[in-house]
């Protein structure tokens, strides 16, 4: 006899044919990450497809998990359904019982009925309800994993949330100063938007922040990066619509981010720190900040700057160039140069770092999150975005910053790619015999270090 009307054999049925689809998605999950390996990795880079790659991979580990859920899940509603049944058959066998050992009157055996009737209807209550509060439990865990209306109405809030996370978590910064950063960025690329060639848009967007950090706004700057001065940048900032108060607190922020400046230190520099809304924050609330590794923000804005300011391998110097920055960057391309390539922009990044012997792991994260923010950039509508979509996907764990890393520096080879950095690091030019010095055991050392660290990451 059924007490609740449920079709075990069916349920047992759906479990199976669950699980077998459970075990579909997952050799179709190994299928796919294996042709996914297989792809050239400058093909996965481009337009985020390896991050794109990556989360597929994981939202089919995340269907295949509920799936095996949903079937463990029917295993135990079988199993509620029978404890249900079985203490109401034996409560209902006990009053047969019960009924029939009795020896009264009518009336007596008919109170006595309703008495055990209202019983029977209280524990068949108390069943259907156990099993009611066991669905809406499973059913609220179903729900809290799953993607609900709300969450794909609010999916833009939702990348709104990990950009700005992302970008606190990289580099220190607060909320606020997030906003002010977005904002900076969207009047300048708004204001540069028509643009056709991408090296140009995205000097002309990072020129005008990179040389507000004080240790930027020199004329070496302006011949490798095509700064202005820290005063024409500000001007260009106010023109384009930014107050004189928030382009205080972009020097405040990005100047007290990159090194520990003071009041003092400040003032000599004719800047006001006590004018800035940041004026709490110290250089050590930026790097206590910053749960992974400390990443120096300025030092990437000025590479952007200087990878985009790079010469085409056919350049050839014309009459006009001298007024237009281009001879000004050949020399110095000359000059950093081994007569048959030219490497400013390594010395611009990690080989500058390496052979100047001024080095942390949060230099060499900038370094290398550099070359791979910039190649995105390339291939991406908004310089911010590609920034933010970049520190996303390293705190997500979407990509391996190393092995973008070693695609960029070998065209889309990784092996290609480690040659390619060991040739780097040991080639010299007058520019890095110049840096370098008397200091040749302390850049031997930091060349071991960096290959060291940058390995770890490429093993991670």
């Amino acid at each position: 006899m059924d007490y609740i009307k449920a079709d075990l054999d069916k349920m047992k049925n759906k479990e199976e044919q669950l699980k077998s689809i459970a075990n579909a998605i997952h050799q179709i999950k190994n299928s796919y990450l294996s042709i996914a390996k297989s792809i050239n990795c400058d093909i996965r880079n481009r337009d985020n497809i390896d991050s794109s790659i990556n989360k597929i991979y994981k939202e089919l580990g995340r269907v295949e998990e509920n799936v095996y859920t949903s079937g463990a899940f029917i295993t135990i509603a079988e199993n509620e359904y029978i404890s249900a049944e079985k203490r109401l058959k034996l409560y209902h066998d006990n009053t047969l019982k019960e009924i029939n050992s009795r020896k009264s009157n009518s009336e007596d055996l008919m109170d006595d009925i309703k008495k055990i009737s209202k019983k029977i209807k209280n524990t068949l209550k108390s069943s259907i309800e156990h099993i009611k509060d066991f669905f809406d439990t499973i059913k609220q865990k179903i729900n809290n994993t799953s993607i609900s209306d709300d969450t794909v109405s609010n999916q833009d809030n939702s990348i709104e949330d990990i950009h700005k996370e992302s970008f606190m978590t990289s580099y220190g910064f607060t909320s606020e100063q997030y906003n002010l950063f977005k904002k900076a960025f969207g009047v300048i690329e708004e204001n540069y938007k028509d643009e056709s060639d991408k090296a140009k848009y995205i000097n002309n967007v990072v020129r005008l922040l990179a040389p507000l950090c004080l240790n930027y706004d020199s004329k070496r700057f302006r011949l490798t990066a095509n700064t202005p001065s820290r005063a024409r940048a500000m001007n260009k900032l106010t023109n384009l619509g930014l107050s004189e108060s928030e382009v205080l607190d972009l020097i405040i922020m990005i100047n007290v981010q990159h090194l520990p400046y003071d009041k003092e230190k400040l003032a000599k520099l004719d800047i006001d720190l006590e004018q800035s809304s940041f004026s709490n924050r110290t250089h050590d609330d930026y790097m206590n900040g910053n749960d992974g590794i400390k990443k120096d923000f300025a030092h990437e804005l000025i590479q952007y700057a200087i990878f985009s300011n790079s010469l085409p391998d056919d350049y050839e110097p014309g009459i006009f160039d001298i007024f237009n920055g281009k001879l000004r960057r050949s020399l110095v391309d000359v000059f950093n140069s081994d007569l048959v390539y030219s490497y400013t922009n390594y010395e611009a990044s990690f080989k500058g770092d390496i052979d100047s012997t001024r080095w942390d792991m949060g230099d060499f994260a900038s370094d290398v999150d550099a070359i791979n923010i910039y190649s995105r950039m390339q291939k991406s509508d908004s310089i911010f975005n590609a920034i933010m979509n970049y520190n996303s996907d390293v705190m997500n764990g979407d990509i391996n910053r190393a092995q973008e890393f070693f695609c960029n520096l070998g065209d889309g080879h990784e092996d290609i790619g480690i040659l390619e950095l060991l040739k780097i690091l040991d080639v010299e030019t007058m520019g890095s015999q110049y840096i370098i010095g008397d200091n040749e055991e302390e850049v031997e050392e930091g060349k071991k270090a960096f290959v060291q660290w940058i390995f770890e990451q490429y093993q991670d």
